[in-house]
């Protein structure tokens, strides 16, 4: 069977989750002993992204979405949105992206798109997967503009109407899909948990982290983008408490800023005095080096499809301490962490004080987790999205 995985809309420059969902899978359908074929539809503008998939047999690289495309997707989008799905929007998309749909139809018998697509984006007739990674416009509108929030729902709306199957990373998730998207039955939702290169975060680093960014020799670790559902903010005043009662721990962020930065501006200013460690984007070697040199992972997000840095400090053996958002509960049933309201600081400062010096709470912690974490390779994820795939195999494909 070929398999298409649509990568187009990945941005070179992005430092985050989908990129790291995408490649992990990828990764593990290079190593996959099914004989399938596969080719990534990329862009002019990422293709050296796949560089290395290019020496492989049994993969190839086709680009869409070329200069013509872009520039008539940005002559779109400076419409209002208010203005422009009254258009001929759907005429409009066909027109634009109808020469790109039928060269991925041509090149393979299902798709895989390891994102929600934005509303211009060609739809192949052929039968596709996506992965919807999360719904937090519906939970946090405040976040997003109305424009925003307008263009996340018809996206949305089209991707549900086109695939053959949507994939979510937790039951909640399922739900969620179930529960928001009234054409959407439960049979063409499917759970596939996240997964994480074991082996690459038990390696012992090249860098010595600490002396390469000056940390110090016990930190809290929170690798996220500065965006508002993150919610730093409670991490940093759960510590102001902390050091306002003699407990001073070190934090160290890594992660682009984005909309979440202007509230955490005050922090950061004064990260020096507050003990905080903001490295920004760092290379994923040090991503895997600070996870294995922190004391605790700690994750405060309001909303999670799913939590690949959780998954990521179980194989780098860290102890995890994570809000109680619903995604993370549910991975709390197989991995061992400490849970905490996101909402409630002072919960997260009496974690953080009651076990920051607990070794033998860690150890237990670790021992479970290190075992635990083997049901959540990327191989074993790859593995149930290639069933998926068999199983859409000659499905007929929605029309958006």
């Amino acid at each position: 069977m070929r398999i298409g995985i649509n990568c187009s809309r990945l941005a070179p420059e992005y430092r985050g989750g989908v990129n790291s969902f995408a490649f992990g899978l990828l990764d593990a359908f290079a190593e996959s002993k099914r004989g399938h074929n596969f080719v990534i539809f990329s862009s002019p503008r990422n293709r050296g992204m796949f560089q290395r998939f290019e020496r492989l047999e049994k993969f190839k690289i086709i680009e869409i979405d070329g200069p013509l495309t872009r520039i008539g997707r940005g002559l779109f989008n400076r419409i209002p949105a208010s203005l422009r799905f009254r258009l001929l929007y759907r005429q409009y998309n066909h027109f634009l992206n109808r020469s790109d749909a039928e060269r991925i139809a041509r090149a393979v018998d299902v798709q895989y798109v390891p994102y929600c697509p934005m509303p211009i984006f060609p739809f192949p007739e052929i039968p596709t997967i996506y992965s919807i990674h999360d719904l937090q416009h519906v939970h946090y509108p405040q976040f997003f503009t109305a424009s925003e929030r307008l263009v996340r729902d018809i996206a949305f709306a089209n991707t549900v109407a086109h695939a053959a199957l949507i994939q979510a990373s937790t039951q909640h998730m399922a739900g969620e899909f179930a529960a928001n998207f009234s054409n959407l039955p439960l049979h063409k939702i499917i759970v596939i948990p996240e997964g994480v290169d074991i082996a690459a975060f038990g390696k012992t680093p090249e860098r010595d982290v600490r002396s390469h960014y000056g940390l110090p020799e016990r930190f809290l670790f929170y690798p996220a983008q500065l965006w508002p559902h993150k919610n730093h903010i409670i991490i940093f005043k759960a510590l102001a408490q902390l050091k306002s009662s003699g407990i001073d721990i070190p934090l160290v962020l890594t992660g682009a800023r984005y909309s979440g930065s202007d509230d955490l501006l005050p922090y950061l200013e004064a990260a020096a005095a507050n003990n905080i460690h903001y490295l920004g984007v760092v290379p994923y070697p040090d991503i895997i080096a600070l996870h294995r040199a922190a004391r605790f992972l700690v994750t405060a997000s309001l909303y999670e499809s799913s939590s690949i840095p959780i998954l990521e400090a179980c194989a780098a053996g860290t102890p995890i301490i994570a809000s109680a958002a619903p995604a993370h509960v549910e991975q709390e049933k197989v991995l061992q962490m400490q849970l905490f309201p996101p909402c409630n600081p002072e919960a997260l400062a009496d974690i953080l004080r009651n076990t920051w010096n607990d070794d033998a709470l860690i150890a237990r912690h670790v021992a479970h987790n290190s075992e635990a974490i083997k049901a959540f390779t990327w191989n074993k994820a790859a593995e149930g999205y290639l069933d998926a795939l068999e199983s859409a195999h000659r499905q007929p494909a929605g029309k958006p």
